[in-house]
């Protein structure tokens, strides 16, 4: 009995191990043709959008530019809604910071880098965690992530770019320079430096360095640009920044706000700032 008995649980046991082996074996399959689904290849190092979902910037951050609303200026075209249900659409659980669904078109990648890593330091008073973790060691996560955020740039931001070129402040209103002044240090410093000269505590993330202020010329707004042509070009730049460079937009400020930004930026200039 002994022996039979024995013989019996051996049996058992051996179609539990395979039975356990089977299901490892389908689990796998099955991982394997998901990667080979997405184009990949075993061992590859996770997508953009994968790290994107994975970190959880989809719970602040949505990628839906809402049509007709603030939307269409601050964060770029208003989105499309995709045909069918084949593509995710990352519209995000809520919005706690910018939407993204344009970043790739008003951000540079050097941007998205000092901010991801030092997010308040480049955005001061942002709720944004550090994800410096993510370009530690080879930096493979960072650098998808970059990738990924660089790709965003809607087919349709051609007209956009034209509706940035042609947007204005209200000329009646009057800057105040004290007022500048503190949204200059609150914004612009961490870049720019106290003094504008391009020495802020933030200047050496970036190639080339922030702007020397000081100065009073520059390749995008140079000496020649006089008077009122001048001063609407610094308005756009603040509010929308230079695409291309680092230098990013302040999309939320209000006129009165951009305008007292720029008035002081024009006393720096001319060396009347107190």
């Amino acid at each position: 009995m002994a022996c039979s008995k024995a013989d019996g649980s051996s049996g058992r046991g051996g179609l539990l191990r395979a039975s356990i082996l089977i299901v490892g074996l389908s689990v796998v399959v099955s991982w394997l043709a998901y990667g080979l689904k997405q184009g990949g290849t075993i061992g590859e190092l996770r997508t953009g959008e994968e790290v994107y979902v994975s970190e959880g910037c989809i719970h602040c951050h949505s990628q839906y530019s809402r049509p007709g609303t603030m939307d269409d200026l601050w964060y770029g075209p208003a989105s499309e809604v995709p045909d069918g249900m084949g593509d995710a659409v990352l519209i995000g659980n809520r919005r706690q910071g910018p939407d993204l669904s344009s970043v790739g078109l008003r951000r540079s990648r050097e941007w998205n880098r000092a901010h991801l890593i030092d997010p308040s330091g480049i955005s001061p008073g942002s709720r944004m965690p550090s994800y410096q973790r993510l370009f530690e060691g080879k930096g493979e996560d960072g650098e998808v992530l970059l990738d990924y955020l660089s790709g965003l740039v809607p087919e349709s931001s051609g007209s956009w770019l034209q509706d940035v070129e042609s947007w204005e402040v209200d000329s009646s209103i009057v800057g105040n320079l004290m007022d500048g002044q503190v949204l200059f240090f609150s914004i612009c410093a961490q870049c720019h430096g106290e003094s504008g000269v391009g020495d802020g505590v933030c200047s050496e993330s970036f190639d080339p360095r922030p702007r020397n202020l000081i100065s009073g010329d520059g390749v995008f707004v140079p000496q020649a640009m006089e008077g009122d042509w001048r001063k609407r070009r610094l308005e756009q730049i603040v509010k929308f920044g230079i695409r291309g460079t680092s230098m990013p937009g302040h999309e939320y400020l209000t006129d009165p706000e951009i305008v007292d930004l720029v008035t002081y930026v024009l006393s720096i200039e001319s060396g009347r700032q107190k």
